[in-house]
C-alpha cells in the first residue's frame, strides 16, 4: 500500500515540474516577444532661418565705403560714416539726411522692429583677438583703450533741431536709430596690429545672434580701416 501512495507521489511531483518548466518557457518567450520600450527623441531647437534681407551699406560723403585709410593718433577722429539702407555705391539725395534716412528706413521697418547693430574686429600686438558687437549706446570701457565708438541718431537730431552730437547712454530709447558711427583714437590705438573691420548689420530680434553673440543674419556690410603708416 505504502509502495502505491509512494508511485503516486512520484507521479504527481513529475506532472508539476512539468507543468512549471512550461510555464517558465512560456512566460520566457512572452516576455522576449514583448516590443522594446519607445525612446522619444529629444526635441530639437528650429533651424534659424533669417528672412531679413534689408540692403544696408556705409557711406563717406554719400559714396559707399569698401576701405577707408586713416593715421590712428590718440585723442583724434579716426573716421566717421553714415549708414544707410542701401546697396547703391552712390546716394543721391533730397533733403538733410536724417529725413532721408528716415523716409528710406520706413520702407523696411514696416513693423517697427528693426534695428541697426554694428561688430568691430581688430588684433593687438599681444595678440589678442577683439571682436565687439554693439547693439546699445556702447561702454566705452569695454574696449580696452583702443578704440571709442560714438552712434548717432541723424533723424532725431534733424527733426529736434538739436546741436549735432552722439548719443548718450542715459538718452537712448527704444526709438534711437544709429544712423551714424564715429570711431576714435584712444590712448592704446597703436596698439592694434591688423586692419579694423567694422559690420554694419540690421536686426529684428535675438534669434539674430548665436550663443556668443555674434551676428548671424543676412543684412550685412563689412569696410576694413587701415592705418597707412602701419596696416595699410
Amino acid at each position: 500500500m505504502k509502495k502505491k501512495y509512494l508511485i503516486l507521489l512520484i507521479i504527481l511531483l513529475l506532472t508539476f515540474g512539468c507543468n512549471k518548466k512550461e510555464n517558465n518557457k512560456e512566460n520566457t518567450e512572452n516576455k522576449e516577444k514583448e516590443p522594446a520600450p519607445i525612446i522619444e527623441p529629444e526635441p530639437k531647437e528650429p533651424e534659424y532661418v533669417d528672412l531679413n534681407n534689408t540692403p544696408i551699406g556705409i557711406y563717406k560723403n554719400n559714396q559707399r565705403v569698401t576701405e577707408y585709410k586713416e593715421t590712428f593718433k590718440v585723442g583724434k577722429d579716426i573716421a566717421m560714416f553714415k549708414i544707410y539702407p542701401s546697396t547703391e555705391d552712390y546716394l543721391s539725395l533730397s533733403g538733410s539726411f536724417g529725413e532721408s534716412f528716415n523716409n528710406k528706413w520706413k520702407e523696411y521697418n514696416t513693423n517697427g522692429n528693426l534695428k541697426i547693430g554694428f561688430n568691430l574686429q581688430y588684433d593687438v600686438i599681444d595678440g589678442r583677438h577683439f571682436s565687439h558687437t554693439i547693439r546699445h549706446i556702447p561702454d566705452n570701457y569695454a574696449y580696452a583703450g583702443h578704440i571709442l565708438v560714438f552712434l548717432y541718431d541723424d533723424y532725431d537730431l534733424t527733426v529736434n533741431n538739436k546741436i549735432y552730437k552722439h548719443i548718450d547712454i542715459e538718452e537712448e530709447t527704444d526709438s534711437s536709430m544709429f544712423s551714424s558711427i564715429k570711431l576714435f583714437g584712444e590712448k592704446s590705438c597703436g596698439e592694434i596690429t591688423s586692419k579694423v573691420y567694422l559690420t554694419v548689420f540690421t536686426y529684428d530680434s535675438d534669434d539674430d545672434f548665436d550663443e556668443k553673440g555674434e551676428y548671424r543674419g543676412n543684412s550685412k556690410y563689412t569696410i576694413t580701416i587701415c592705418d597707412p603708416n602701419k596696416t595699410c
